[in-house]
């Protein structure tokens, strides 16, 4: 199967890096608008052509799949272009700025016959699997809600096409969170509330809380690109069970009710404790086999296995939309405040 990459930033090489590692798949070329950066990385990753524009791309090299990894702005012409060519396309996060262009790219999907999939990377990190799979198999009992932490390094957030987007730089960070907030309390009933300090709700140094009512339980976000340390992690509440997850270190403790009193507590602190090693531990072995992942490979190897298999893709374009809706939401109601 021909794939080509579109967009030659600072996700490119992560993508490049799976689709070298599948069987069957050959990187036919890559195309960005500053030529020698596409260039550069055609000869990092030996891939035989590089392209200053998508048209010649597709002409010169008839792929079969398209990761579109530019900026969101340019999704909805670029996506449309590769499928009218009859490319499946893979497009990263955002799947666009607002709910309209989702709306264009979703229809053109439909109409020539061909799959659309979303990088929402970090459903598939193990952390996440493994927490979902508690979840959804009742060891939880009763979802209450969903705090997310996000708080990102600086890398990307002054980057200067995010200040045309609808949330500037925060609408790169936001929709990360947001899917994971999707996967777990389910479809947005309301926003409840948001709060935001340091300056521009849009800016790279605003911290914001923002708290949802969706159908399974609530849950709150909060982005902070000023706290120290950079670290991404979630705390998801049951009625029989709540976890911890740490994204940034791939760990999940489970934090168990065992009982009342003082023992109770400190075996409780053991408890999490002797986790939290065992995880560390797996951890290390993980890496020395080859590291941990970060969830692109197994959502790139899904995608490609839902094409061979005629099934649907790991994230569709329809959850790609919904993210995008709530993003929308967001940035209505922070007009209003």
């Amino acid at each position: 199967m021909k794939a080509a990459i579109i967009g030659c930033g600072f996700v490119a090489p992560a993508h490049i890096s799976c689709l070298q590692r599948l069987r069957g798949i050959e990187i036919v070329g890559v195309a960005d608008i500053d030529i020698a950066t596409a260039r550069k990385v055609a000869e990092a990753f030996r891939i035989p052509k590089a392209f200053a524009d998508i048209r010649s791309l597709l002409v010169e090299t008839t792929p079969e799949v398209i990761h579109l990894l530019t900026p969101p702005q340019t999704h909805a012409e670029l996506a449309i272009e590769a499928m009218q060519a009859g490319c499946h396309v893979l497009l990263e996060k955002p799947m666009a700025p607002c709910v309209e262009e989702a709306n264009m790219i979703l229809t053109s999907a439909q109409q020539h016959n061909v799959k659309l999939a979303l990088c929402h990377n970090f459903l598939f990190i193990p952390c996440i699997v493994a927490a979902r799979k508690l979840l959804h198999g009742g060891d939880l009992g009763k979802l209450i809600g969903v705090d997310i932490a996000w708080k990102p390094a600086a890398r990307g957030l002054n980057v200067e096409w995010t200040r045309d987007l609808p949330g500037g730089a925060m609408h790169e960070i936001l929709p990360h969170p947001v899917y994971l907030q999707r996967a777990f309390v389910g479809e947005l009933d309301r926003i409840a509330g948001i709060s935001t300090r340091g300056g521009d709700s849009r800016g790279p140094s605003c911290e914001i809380r923002i708290l949802l009512d969706a159908q399974l339980g609530t849950s709150q976000i909060e982005v902070s690109p000023g706290a120290e340390p950079k670290q991404i992690w979630m705390r998801i509440e049951g009625t029989k069970m709540s976890l911890h997850v740490d994204l940034s270190s791939n760990t999940m403790v489970r934090v168990r009710k065992l009982g009342h009193g003082k023992l109770a507590k400190a075996f409780m602190n053991i408890d999490q404790a002797v986790q939290l090693l065992g995880e560390t531990i797996g951890n290390a072995f993980t890496l020395l086999r080859g590291g941990i992942s970060n969830g692109h490979f197994p959502l790139i190897e899904a995608f490609y296995r839902s094409l061979r298999e005629g099934t649907e893709p790991p994230v569709t374009g329809e959850d790609g939309r919904a993210t995008v809706a709530i993003l929308d939401q967001i940035w209505k109601t922070t007009d209003r405040h």
